[in-house]
């Protein structure tokens, strides 16, 4: 039984390759001509068409406008299951920085959505600045030997892209002592709090 549904899945991963580099010329296509909301009308489209390829048994678009619902029936219907797979295919508005083939053509969008899987890999910047704020806040030296951190400004992502997680955030500040060796002190430990919240 093991052995036949392995070959099965190896049949059916089989089909699917052959499909692979046209699939992967798609995407790369949509993510280079990106739509954003409710202005995906080229987007859909392409998908529309190409998903007859796929075998599906029935398209239903204008779903929200322009979104669209494909049903695969299956070969049986015993269980009365049904199993659903939601697809993000707007954008967001961000600037897209990488260097690809199929970068983005149009400035200030890019697919970039945060259901793709190479999200598990992000470091999210506004929660390690916030780590970070706390710690320079509780610093703590030798009541004689003063010193006063300031975080007085933070800078992270785009107040328009509020669902975009930013690949990074600047903190500006001041440190005020009274002696060069206070000074020092406060350096080393800012230092050590920025690798200690990293390595966290």
């Amino acid at each position: 039984m093991l052995t036949s549904r392995i070959k099965a899945h190896g049949r059916a991963f089989a089909h699917i390759a052959a499909f692979h580099p046209e699939r992967t010329a798609l995407r790369r296509d949509l993510h280079a001509h990106t739509e954003m909301g409710f202005e995906r009308h080229d987007t859909a489209q392409r998908v529309v068409e190409s998903l007859p390829v796929c075998g599906v048994d029935a398209i239903h678009t204008g779903i929200g406008k322009n979104g669209l619902v494909a049903v695969i029936h299956g070969r049986e219907r015993v269980s009365g299951c049904v199993e659903g797979l939601h697809v993000d295919m707007d954008t967001l508005p961000v600037t897209e920085q990488n260097d690809v083939a199929w970068k983005s053509t149009r400035p200030g969008l890019m697919h970039g959505c945060g259901h793709d899987g190479h999200t598990y890999q992000t470091v999210y910047s506004v929660l390690v600045s916030g780590h970070l704020i706390t710690a320079l806040q509780s610093h703590n030296v030798h009541a004689i030997d003063s010193a006063v951190i300031s975080v007085c400004a933070m800078q992270a992502g785009d107040m328009c892209a509020f669902s975009v997680m930013p690949g990074k955030a600047t903190l500006v500040g001041t440190v005020r002592t009274f002696s060069p060796e206070v000074q020092n002190l406060v350096e080393r430990r800012i230092q050590e709090l920025c690798s200690g919240v990293a390595r966290g």
